[in-house]
């Protein structure tokens, strides 16, 4: 089974994380134990696609 965290990216900058969870973000990185996946909210409800 696939550790997966799925995050928001930053509304003006949709390949970077909100920097709202930033921290959290890099603190999931560190561990490196996750598959990490961001989505944009317009792109994720408009036309059903996700960033990596």
């Amino acid at each position: 089974m696939t550790n997966l965290i799925i995050y928001p990216s930053s509304y003006f900058q949709i390949r970077k994380i909100d920097e709202d969870l930033q921290g959290e973000y890099d603190a999931a990185v560190a561990t490196g134990l996750f598959d990490i996946v961001l989505f944009g909210y317009d792109q994720w409800f408009q036309k059903g696609k996700r960033l990596n």
